[in-house]
């Protein structure tokens, strides 16, 4: 048996497709195998695939391999918009998810005082509740950062910070007796209350609705961007160095 092996640059050097499915139309034909064994992007497996080669993969990252795993199953998008609106109309206490998580995010106009959902708060560095908020005001028209005042911070109080969410994401993450469940608690410090309870309540939605499915795969996905975006490592816009947003 012959074995040829040909280098493919790195997919990721080139947001194209187009590279890679040159080498591979040069070097292979239809139905070979082409191995993948630093998976960084889904551009050489699904490029493969497309032209009619078989694909093997291989990457340690879970979320790089859920990702190219996806990526060979698209799923039509009405339907992850169904998803999200089944999610978001689905009960909790006495009112829809979507309003009952965009109450945790409400503020008063300061030029009318009409409640509005702010698009974010800016927590300082070192600070317990936040010090701006950012809002528009479809009543008037009044938009941008404005201070906080103490209605803000009043919200933040009807959320215990070691509430249900906290503890179930914590079990979720490690066991009591695991030694990484110290490192577990130290990431959790990386989300304010708000922000835990929010993506805590979406985890549970998806999980209760979809569990099993394709569909829950891509809200996985979409949910661990969120918790990228969620975190206070994000910075407040404009701002690098002094703010997170949450």
């Amino acid at each position: 048996m012959t074995s040829v092996e040909h280098f493919v640059p790195d997919a990721e050097a080139d947001t194209s497709p187009r590279v890679v499915a040159a080498y591979i139309e040069a070097y292979t034909d239809v139905n070979d195998l082409i191995v993948d064994p630093f998976c960084r992007s889904p551009i050489c497996v699904t490029t493969a695939v497309a032209a009619g080669r078989r694909a093997v993969a291989v990457n340690f990252s879970p979320l790089d391999a859920l990702r190219t795993r996806l990526a060979l199953v698209p799923v039509p998008t009405r339907d992850l918009d169904a998803a999200a609106t089944r999610i978001s109309d689905s009960p909790k206490f006495d009112m829809p998810l979507r309003r009952h998580l965009l109450r945790l995010y409400r503020t008063a106009c300061r030029s009318c005082g009409n409640e509005v959902i702010a698009d974010y708060f800016v927590w300082e560095r070192g600070r317990d509740v936040p010090s701006q908020v950012s809002y528009r005001c479809a009543a008037c028209g009044d938009a941008g950062l404005r201070d906080c005042v103490e209605a803000d911070v009043q919200v933040l109080k009807d959320i215990d910070p070691r509430g249900l969410h906290y503890w179930y994401v914590l079990d979720r993450a490690a066991r009591q007796d695991d030694e990484p469940r110290r490192f577990a608690a130290e990431l959790l410090e990386l989300y304010t209350p708000r922000s835990l309870y929010v993506l805590y309540n979406l985890v549970l939605k998806a999980e209760d609705l979809f569990a099993g499915s394709t569909i829950h795969d891509f809200l996985r996905l979409a949910l661990l961007r969120c918790l990228e975006l969620g975190s206070v490592l994000n910075p407040a816009p404009g701002d690098t160095e002094l703010a997170e947003t949450a």
